[in-house]
């Protein structure tokens, strides 16, 4: 069976344990404090290779205090997640979190940030991420999730339609200073 056909339990006190192609087993959890330097160099990553070469506002959320504060603190509207081989090795991370609509003014989940491992890409890993955080926002109640992806990432683009996530509208921004 691929990843990507798979949905893993509800990550809460009991892990969630899948099978993926190419990979033994990934079990997701909650990230801890010796998690954060491997979700900060997947986030620059991303960054790196994905962001418009134009954007240089160095505006990222994924701060070091902000790392450790959702580790720290495990705060209910957000969840930060690690995927990990059986024998402990981090695969790659979701952010996801609960926030209002901008339309509608309706909760709904947000998965704002996905980083998958240079070793771990193209083997299932983002898929099973993403379902984790479907199934946290189910867990929450919450009706439906979005996510936003730079245009350059073009292969987390095309998992995300995979996935049967579509494209609703396009931001554009402009600097003025």
């Amino acid at each position: 069976m691929r990843a990507r056909d798979q949905v893993p339990m509800a990550p809460g006190p009991g892990l969630a344990v899948q099978e993926i192609s190419n990979v033994e087993s990934i079990t997701i959890r909650p990230a801890r404090a010796g998690d954060a330097t491997f979700i900060r160099h997947l986030y620059h990553d991303v960054e790196a290779n994905g962001v418009p070469a134009w954007r240089n506002d160095n505006n990222s959320p994924y701060t070091d205090q902000w790392i450790d504060d959702v580790i720290a603190n495990n705060p209910v509207d957000q969840a930060l997640l690690v995927a990990i081989t059986s024998e402990g090795e981090p695969l790659g991370y979701v952010w996801v979190l609960s926030l209002l609509d901008f339309d509608t003014v309706v909760p709904r989940g947000h998965i704002a940030g996905v980083g998958v491992s240079q070793a771990a890409r193209g083997k299932g890993v983002g898929g099973v991420l993403v379902a984790a955080a479907e199934a946290w926002c189910i867990e929450l109640g919450l009706p439906e999730v979005s996510l936003h992806c730079y245009l350059g990432n073009t292969g987390a683009y095309r998992l995300y339609q995979r996935l049967g996530y579509q494209d609703e509208w396009i931001r554009m921004r402009k600097a003025l200073a």
